[in-house]
C-alpha cells in the first residue's frame, strides 16, 4: 500500500488518473452468488488493513466524477463497509470530502 499512496502522491496526473479509475471502476452489477460476496474492487481494499490507506489517499485526491463512483459504490455496500474496522474511516472521509452523508 506504501508504494500506491506514493505513486498517488508524486505520480503525474495521468498516472494518478489511472490508479483512481482502476481502483474506483463499479462493481460487477450481476448479483453474488449464494454464500459469496460481490466483487468489489473497492470493497476488498476498505477491508484490508492497508489498503484502506490507500482508498483514503484516493478519496482525497479524486475528482468529482470518481467521487461519485465511490459513493455508488459504498452505497451498494453500505452494510458490509459499516460492519468492517475500516470502513468507519473511510465513510467519515467520504463525508468530509463531498460534504454529503454516505
Amino acid at each position: 500500500s506504501n508504494v500506491v499512496e506514493k505513486c498517488l502522491q508524486y505520480g503525474n496526473q495521468q498516472q494518478k488518473t489511472t490508479i483512481i479509475d482502476e481502483v474506483t471502476r463499479p462493481s460487477n452489477t450481476e448479483p453474488a452468488k449464494e454464500g459469496e460476496e460481490p466483487k468489489s474492487t473497492l470493497l476488498i481494499m476498505i477491508k484490508d488493513q492497508y489498503a484502506n490507506y490507500v482508498i483514503q489517499k484516493v478519496i482525497d485526491l479524486a475528482d468529482r466524477r470518481q467521487l461519485d463512483n465511490i459513493m455508488i459504490e459504498l452505497r451498494a455496500h453500505l452494510v458490509q463497509v459499516k460492519r468492517c474496522t475500516y470502513g468507519k474511516h473511510i465513510l467519515a472521509r467520504m463525508e468530509k470530502a463531498t460534504g454529503q452523508k454516505v
